[in-house]
């Protein structure tokens, strides 16, 4: 099981690749897809401060709801939205929707970072 700083390293390394990947233009698929995971592990860093390893996304996602419940909303919403990013190529991200992504995911790094 990863440690605590592990996540938080490997969250920060997803935000970092969110914001190169906008740098680039286009792209808005990865952009959402690399903040979910910035946030995933934000919350995986959180879950493991208390020694759980959720394991799988529903697991993770029962634990977000009861534990993160001011930040469940956010989680939920950057969830679907890398879903649809990564496995609906019909359906369009767009700017609108990494700008919302981008603000879901600056709440869930205030409020987890001030737990961890």
């Amino acid at each position: 099981m990863a440690d605590q700083k592990q996540h938080t390293a490997r969250s920060h390394q997803n935000e970092a690749f969110a914001s190169e990947v906008q740098k680039l233009g286009g792209f808005r698929d990865w952009q959402a897809v690399a903040l979910f995971y910035a946030a995933l592990h934000l919350v995986d860093a959180y879950l493991a401060k208390q020694g759980i390893d959720p394991g799988s996304h529903g697991s993770r996602n029962n634990k977000v709801a009861k534990q993160l419940p001011s930040v469940w909303s956010e989680y939920q919403d950057l969830y679907e939205l890398s879903k649809t990013a990564r496995y609906h190529p019909d359906q369009q991200i767009t700017a609108a929707d990494v700008a919302d992504a981008t603000s879901d995911y600056d709440v869930i790094k205030q409020h987890v970072g001030s737990l961890l």
